[in-house]
Parts: C-alpha cells; structure tokens; sequence
C-alpha cells in the first residue's frame, strides 16, 4: 500500500478488504499523521460493525490535542475493534448505559488499559416493531496486542466482574472484534473535534468481480474525490473473531457534523448524481443500506 499524504490528509492507496494487514510505505509519506434488522442482520451475516475511526495523530498535534493518542502504535497494522452489539432491556435506558460506561472507564484506568472506549447510538436506522436494531453498540479501539492483555486484566478484577454483572441487567449484549483498513484520514480536523457521526454500509463482491478490481475502483475513486471528500476519514471494515465467515466487508465513513454528513448528500442531488455510485453497485458489489450512528467517547486512550 502507498500513502500519498498532504499536511494533514492521508491517501492509503491499494488496500483490498481481504488483507487484514496493511503494507504503509513511510518513504512514499510526506505526513501521516497517524490517525438494527439492518445492522442486527449485518452482524448475523458478517458479525462485525467497527468503529469508529478514532484517529491517528503525531507528536506535533499531541502537544494541541487532548484527544485519543496512537503515536506509539505500528501505523502499518491495522487497528485493532471490539465491539459490543446491545439492545436495552425493559425499564433501562441510555443514562444508564452511560453510568456503566463511567465505571468501566474507572476501572480501565485502575487497571492500566490502554484503549479508547465509543459508544454508538442510532441516528439515522431503520427500526420498525418488525425490523428491529441495536439499540447501542460500545466499541473499543486500540492496537491488537493491547486486548489481549486487556483481557486478562479485566477478567481479573472483581470491580470488574460487578460491572458486567450490572451491564447484564440493564442490556443484552454480544461481543465481536474486527479490523480497521485505513483509505482516508483528514487528521487536522479529526484533531480538532470529538464530535462523531459515523456511516457504515456492508457490501460482497458480485460473482466475477476480483479483489484487485475492487481495490482499483476504490483507489480510483479517491484519486477522482481528492480533497473534495465530504468525509473526515474511510475505513474499510474486516470480520474477524465472532464472525460467520470471510467474504463480507463494510465502508465506514467518519464524520464531524451533521453539515458534513449531508455535504455528502449534495454529491447525489445533481442530475448525474447517482450515475457513478449506481456503476459501482451494479458492476461491482451488491450492498445493504446505509446505516447512520452517532458516537460518544467515554474513555480516551493515552
């Protein structure tokens, strides 16, 4: 993989969602700045939604930041995604989630875990007594290594064995992990607000249709885009552990407004709006709808 990278844009070219490790090459990189039927049957087919892209960011904007921090991870891997697929119980609520998410950042600290912790709550999804949905998705993002001794740790804690105990009173949850491909990444204004709102749209490749096509039509359609991307990063999605099986990726794009998100509405508004994105559809993927989340960080990793 090639980045092109500007001061604060980051290019990732030639990745293909079969790949779950990406091959940056940092002498090609002016800057990297190292940044529910619906989605309930997406988990039942993939078994994976990822996250949210929490960013990547050097030593400079650190020093400006109190954002997440990943300057001492191997930015040619990819990053590593937990994620917690819930829906509420009868008599719970979100603000009750949102004191379990206070605890568990608590004790995530206590215990020296290295992660950032995101909760995702619907915006736009469909949500019909006959097509339910998640009603909160908590994901944890970090390096890979980080959830294995995550892991140990927190299964040895009592605090932390009463927090899941309570968590299961309040929501029924199911826990898969996955891996982020970055494509884009606007990494100033990733920096410059927390503010989340994240679209996500699984997809397969049609009958015929090879991954090095595929990864030629993505990187085609960032060279065409350019800095006229309405999104703040890309990322493609890979099922891993709690999957149903390989095939199956998802494009997950990061916004930072509302303003942002419908910029990329106005794409499609114009008379040829839909005629290149109905060619990738046709020619190329067959696609479930896109769904819409707000996020919400409650732990920042370090």
């Amino acid at each position: 993989m090639r980045a092109y990278a500007g001061r604060t844009k980051a290019y990732l070219i030639n990745v293909s969602p079969d790949h779950c490790r990406t091959n940056l090459d940092p002498s090609k990189t002016r800057s990297y700045n190292n940044a529910t039927s619906q989605l309930v049957q997406n988990m039942k087919h993939s078994s994976i939604l990822i996250p949210i892209v929490l960013g990547f960011i050097g030593a400079k904007a650190v020093a400006q930041t109190t954002g997440a921090n990943y300057t001492d991870m191997d930015h040619a891997q990819n990053v590593g995604v937990q994620f917690e697929i819930c829906e509420l119980v009868e008599g719970a609520d979100l603000a009750d989630i949102a004191k379990l998410n206070r605890r568990v950042s608590a004790e995530m600290n206590n215990l020296n875990i290295n992660l950032s912790l995101i909760q995702l709550t619907p915006f736009y999804s469909r949500g019909a007594p006959s097509d339910p949905h998640a009603g909160y998705i908590n994901m944890l993002v970090g390096p890979i290594a980080e959830f294995g001794t995550g892991w140990d740790k927190w299964t040895a804690s009592a605090e932390a064995t009463r927090i899941m105990s309570d968590a299961g009173k309040k929501a029924d949850c199911r826990f898969k992990f996955a891996q982020g491909i970055p494509k884009y990444m606007d990494t100033d204004e990733i920096l410059r607000t927390d503010r989340r709102i994240i679209s996500m749209e699984w997809c397969a490749r049609r009958p015929g249709v090879s991954y090095e096509q595929l990864r030629n039509r993505h990187n085609n359609f960032l060279k065409r885009m350019g800095d006229n991307l309405p999104s703040t990063a890309w990322h493609i999605l890979v099922p891993r552990l709690g999957s149903s099986g390989p095939g199956r990726f998802a494009h997950m794009d990061t916004y930072t407004s509302a303003s942002a998100l419908m910029a990329n509405e106005e794409r499609f508004a114009g008379p040829n709006g839909f005629q290149q994105s109905n060619e990738y559809y046709n020619a190329y993927v067959d696609c479930e709808g896109r769904s819409v989340w707000n996020g919400t960080y409650f732990h920042k990793r370090k």
